[in-house]
């Protein structure tokens, strides 16, 4: 207690020492506990007198700059840091600065600053190199993002979209300042999104994990797509998730795609006649796609054909006038030379056909005496004009007959020993064919053409057998060719199983040699023996006398063809469509036979064809294509809409003279007119169950049954004015037609099958007699039985 005698004065200044002893100790203990909670602080707080001196740091201040506080007390801040000029003289909030510490380490802080009222100023330090990282990243992320084809979206923690690249923008329709903070399935799920997949991709992001799934998305205007989505988590130093990162792959095409083959799968798995006519419809579609080089070759040979033949034609024509010794020679060599480009244009179609896989390898005879009887006739003449010796023979262990494609084999040895006359100067040209192996139930035969000509060096041989390739490839040869001549014979070979090669010595001379595959049977004579390439040329005095129907709309080729018939004694009559050949038929008849261009205004050679050949009057009517477009494909059209033969442009005399004798004499047609006339094609049935008659006789009723009921339903549907039945209908019988290789009724379904989808009535009934008239000619043929067809 306070002494009551005090005097008051004193007591007056004890109270005072006494408030001020508490005041000092109350402000002592609030500092402490103010400097414990700075000390607390992840952040620097310093503070500076009035020159810039560091007079107070934090311990953060070390974690942050690797020198003490002590150590750095009397420091300016700008000897740790590079200070605008503005921020050491002012107020700075929130000013990202770059630290370099001492020991190399690069660190990034915010600096905010404030001066005080006795002088200096009192500021913060932040730390934020992890988020400067961070931010780097998704700078990178984005520059990256943004040029990919993928969508890439990035959201933040509670799946807010914060960035999307240009490729989302592009496939979405939306763009980034319009969603940003908007949630990404909100905006994409639709009506026919999987809610189960989505349901499990919300389930693995609540757990932070990443996800893949294929969803079905939309797009701004409503339009349907598939993505591939794989969104990943990324995390802090922490290990929280700051945000999502979503890649998406655009994956509607493949989705439609893989529906395509699943639908396909299913259909096929409908029947076995179904399967087998829709492999076949792919399989014409992915030879239609790998032949557009091949048919503008084709159509460029026919533009080349077409003037060719008036060249040759009226030569020929001029030849057989009276001419100075002068003019016969211009003459003659007008006919080399239109020859040459003939065999230059073959060579190129050729190529062509072989590149598409247009060309296929027949099973019929091969018969010796006829091929190098061919070969003295064409290369004999040639080699005779050089003065060469031509020779061409055979071992006696070589069959004189036996089976394979005469034609082809053929093909090779008139390049090969073309070439050994070009190439040879004096000496001779020899070709000799030898067995090579026995096989089980066939040879490998090695045919050998040699000459002694100039020979190939070691640099020509490598590219000998290259397309486009000559062994003189120098700018100005000595021997002209297209170099497709070898790189023909080489796929040929290979084609019928065999293969092609050469030794040669520079200077001295060549063997070219090549082998084949061929069956060995001696009953296939009667083949050969009508084999209307291998028949000789007849005289014209055996057609006189004859009325033959030519239909022409070129105006020169007309004239050609008229007179030279007329040169041959034939009375010929002259239209110039194919409708007028329809009239001239059933008005100005008989004729003895028709020949028949094929490209022609109004009506074509091909349905004029298919018309003359559904009047019962005129099925034995020969109907002889004559035609520039020279292709498999081509004659094989023309024997589908119901012709004959077919002579290709330009038209050699001798050879349309043969083909019109055989035609019109009724010994000849005996024997040619059961192949060359069928609507079906036997070796299609054959290659496709294996040449065993029963399954082919069996498969060959199944195919009458339903053809014939097929067509009634065409009839009844057509009847009820039913377009969508009778076009379900075509499709059908097109596909059964393939199948059985009647590729003209195919193409008669296939033109009804257009006409019902276009709506047009009036072209679905003219088609139908037609097609009637080939399902009668189709099951009348295999009704009968068919007859054996060459393995």
């Amino acid at each position: 207690m306070t002494d009551p005698t005090a005097d008051p004065r004193t007591l007056t200044t004890d109270l005072h020492v006494e408030a001020t002893y508490r005041l000092t100790e109350a402000l002592v203990e609030a500092e402490k506990r103010m400097r414990r909670r700075v000390e607390l602080l992840h952040d620097v707080v310093f503070e500076t007198d009035g020159s810039g001196r560091l007079v107070f740091l934090n311990d953060a201040w070390e974690a942050l700059m690797g020198v003490s506080p002590a150590d750095a007390a009397g420091d300016r801040l700008q000897d740790y840091l590079e200070l605008p000029a503005s921020v050491a003289s002012s107020d700075a909030e929130d000013v990202p600065l770059r630290l370099e510490r001492p020991d190399g380490q690069i660190r990034w802080v915010r600096l905010s600053l404030s001066p005080i009222q006795e002088g200096g100023a009192v500021g913060v330090l932040r730390d934020v190199t992890q988020e400067k990282l961070a931010q780097d990243e998704l700078a990178k992320l984005s520059i990256v993002a943004s040029s990919t084809d993928n969508m890439v979206v990035i959201t933040d923690a509670a799946g807010r979209i914060e960035w999307v690249n240009r490729a989302f923008e592009a496939r979405t329709g939306y763009s980034l300042p319009a969603i940003r903070g908007c949630i990404p399935g909100r905006l994409l799920q639709g009506p026919g999104t999987d809610h189960r997949a989505v349901a499990s991709i919300r389930a693995s992001l609540r757990k932070g994990e990443s996800v893949q799934q294929e969803l079905l998305n939309y797009t701004r205007a409503g339009e349907p797509y598939w993505v591939n989505v794989h969104i990943t988590a990324i995390r802090n130093t922490a290990g929280e998730v700051e945000r999502f990162i979503s890649v998406q792959a655009d994956t509607t095409e493949r989705k439609r795609f893989t529906q395509a083959l699943l639908e396909q799968k299913a259909a096929l798995e409908e029947n076995v006649q179904r399967r087998t006519a829709e492999l076949a419809q792919a399989k014409e579609q992915a030879e239609a796609a790998t032949s557009a080089k091949s048919a503008f070759i084709a159509n460029v040979s026919h533009e080349i054909r077409t003037p060719l033949n008036a060249i040759l034609g009226l030569t020929h024509l001029c030849l057989q006038t009276e001419l100075t010794a002068r003019q016969r020679d211009y003459l003659d060599k007008t006919v080399t030379s239109a020859r040459h480009l003939m065999d230059l244009i073959s060579d190129v179609l050729d190529f062509s056909k072989i590149e598409a896989g247009a060309v296929q390898v027949e099973r019929t005879a091969v018969n010796f005496r006829s091929i190098y009887g061919n070969l003295r006739s064409m290369i004999g003449t040639l080699a005779e004009q050089k003065g060469l010796r031509f020779s061409a023979l055979k071992a006696d262990a070589v069959p004189d007959e036996v089976e394979g494609d005469p034609h082809l084999l053929e093909q090779i040895l008139i390049n090969l020993c073309n070439n050994a006359v070009k190439f040879t100067r004096q000496g001779a040209v020899t070709v000799n064919c030898v067995v090579d192996a026995v096989l089980k139930d066939s040879l490998l035969l090695r045919f050998l053409v040699q000459d002694t000509g100039i020979g190939i060096t070691a640099e020509q041989a490598p590219r000998l057998f290259e397309a486009f390739s000559q062994g003189d490839g120098a700018t100005t040869r000595n021997y002209s060719g297209t170099g497709l001549g070898l790189a023909i014979s080489k796929r040929l070979a290979q084609q019928m199983g065999g293969d092609i090669g050469f030794t040669s010595v520079p200077g001295s001379g060549s063997t070219f040699w090549f082998t084949v595959e061929v069956r060995r049977q001696g009953a296939a004579s009667a083949t050969a023996a009508t084999d209307p390439r291998a028949a000789p040329a007849e005289r014209p005095d055996t057609l006189r006398g004859l009325r033959v129907l030519l239909a022409e709309d070129n105006p020169v080729n007309q004239q050609i063809a008229a007179e030279l018939l007329e040169s041959a004694g034939i009375e010929v009559t002259v239209v110039s469509n194919g409708l007028a050949a329809l009239d001239a038929v059933s008005l100005s008849g008989p004729f003895d036979a028709v020949l028949m261009d094929v490209q022609m205004p109004e009506v074509d050679g091909l349905e004029a064809a298919r018309r003359i050949r559904a009047q019962t009057r005129f099925a034995q009517l020969p109907i002889i294509a004559m035609t520039a477009n020279a292709s498999h494909e081509d004659r094989a059209d023309c024997l589908a809409a119901g012709m004959n033969d077919f002579e290709a442009k330009p038209i050699e005399p001798s050879r349309l003279f043969a083909t019109l004798n055989r035609w019109t004499h009724p010994a000849n047609l005996e024997d040619i007119t059961p192949h060359s006339a069928r609507t079906v094609d036997l070796e299609v049935l054959a290659g496709l169950l294996g040449d065993e008659p029963e399954k082919i006789a069996r498969f060959a009723a199944k195919f009458v049954a339903a053809s014939t009921a097929s067509y009634a339903e065409v009839l009844r549907h057509l009847g009820n004015g039913d377009l969508g039945r009778t076009e379900q209908v075509a499709h059908r019988m097109k596909s059964a037609a393939l199948t059985v290789g009647a590729r003209g009724l195919a193409r008669n379904c296939e033109a009804l099958e257009k006409a019902c989808a276009s709506g047009d009535v009036t072209e679905a009934r003219l088609l139908s007699p037609q097609i009637g008239a080939l399902v009668d000619r189709a099951c009348q043929e295999l009704s009968a039985g068919p007859p054996a067809v060459s393995a």
